[in-house]
């Protein structure tokens, strides 16, 4: 009680000097009073309400951040930071006055990643306040893994913020930017939340900076090319394969198109195929092309930005005949029943042995090549 009152009287020791010099750094002290406190409730309403009588706009906008926070009262520092930025940026104070301090939350997020450019870049911190006050966000909470607990928008955008960089890291220029980031998840927020299996694609993309690097790109698809994939039905669906040496595969989006329903889209944000991935990536196209005709199932590769990735269709050809023909590729294609390579091919005298390399040679053929494998920006 000692120390409570202690707290109180130095605080308000400090209203004078709040009235007369209205300067920061009289703010930064009563700041720092308070966090030495190492209290959160009553000592931290007293603060709001010197700040409330002091009208010291950037710390004014702040104040009123911080019940949504729920932070601990040292994390009211924050203020110090956001009061140094603000003074240090003009357009972004300007931005933060504008916006009713509603733009404090974004800039946390940014400034918790160590995105120190971001943070202060408006076109930025407007398409991350975006997201966050997007209701539908609620609707993918809780997410509670082994690996990760998020239970509120805040946490959500902030693994997004933090796997964004992951992933640059990764795929280096094939990754979305933050601004475009932000602007394909409101999207994707907007028109497709309710779609079955969106949970399932939000929670995947928000596992770790591979997977980051993955579902971006099917953001990125979905929102810039929806003539070329069709309306969305569903995301990751499971789907089991008609030959048990193939197993289930899961689809990354299902769309229709015209007069063709349940077609099977899969995406890859890759920079090649690596031998590595030869039989992993055969394995999966033998499971489509078993329960799929072409034109009823698709494979979309991110167009490579400069020398990162596949620059066209033809570099893409030959890195998939590449794994089709090796050992490993033909070991999984030859898994295709027979009847399967004939109905797809229209050619009933292909025998058991030739089946494989009758598959290839028909995908060696540019053009019957870019009705199964397409490049998209």
């Amino acid at each position: 009680m000692k120390t409570y009152f202690s707290i109180l009287f130095k605080l308000l020791s400090f209203i004078l000097y709040c009235y007369t010099f209205q300067s920061s750094i009289v703010i930064d002290s009563c700041l720092e009073i308070c966090a030495d406190a190492k209290c959160i409730h009553s000592p931290l309403d007293s603060l709001k309400g010197v700040l409330d009588e002091y009208n010291h706009t950037q710390v004014l906008l702040s104040s009123k951040k911080l019940d949504s926070y729920h932070m601990p009262l040292p994390g009211v520092c924050i203020m110090k930071a956001l009061d140094y930025d603000m003074n240090f940026n003009s357009s972004f104070k300007d931005y933060i006055n504008s916006t009713n301090g509603n733009g404090v939350k974004a800039w946390k997020i940014l400034d918790d990643a160590g995105r120190n450019a971001l943070k202060l870049n408006t076109d930025v911190l407007a398409k991350v306040s975006k997201v966050l006050e997007n209701p539908k966000l609620d609707d993918f909470l809780p997410i509670n893994t082994p690996t990760r607990n998020i239970t509120t928008r805040e946490e959500m955008v902030q693994q997004m913020v933090n796997l964004q960089g992951d992933a640059s890291t990764i795929v280096g220029s094939r990754m979305s930017a933050m601004g475009d980031l932000m602007d394909e998840v409101d999207h994707f927020l907007v028109n497709f939340a309710d779609k079955p299996g969106a949970f399932d694609f939000i929670k995947e993309l928000t596992e770790s900076g591979g997977k980051m690097a993955g579902g971006s790109f099917v953001l990125k698809a979905i929102k810039n090319h929806p003539d070329e994939l069709g309306t969305i039905v569903k995301f990751e669906s499971t789907v089991s394969s008609s030959a048990d040496d193939i197993g289930d595969v899961v689809v990354d989006v299902i769309t229709s198109k015209g007069s063709v329903s349940n077609i099977f889209n899969e995406f890859k944000n890759w920079q090649a195929i690596p031998s590595n991935r030869y039989s992993s990536f055969t394995k999966q196209f033998s499971g489509y092309i078993t329960s799929k005709n072409f034109a009823e199932f698709f494979y979309n590769f991110k167009k490579g930005v400069g020398n990162n990735g596949f620059i066209d269709i033809g570099s893409l050809k030959s890195d998939v005949i590449s794994a089709f023909s090796s050992t490993a590729g033909r070991a999984e294609l030859s898994n295709i029943p027979l009847s399967r390579i004939r109905n797809v091919l229209g050619d009933s005298g292909i025998t058991e042995t030739g089946k494989v390399q009758a598959l290839i040679d028909h995908l060696d053929d540019i053009d019957d090549f870019k009705d199964v494998f397409k490049l998209l920006d």
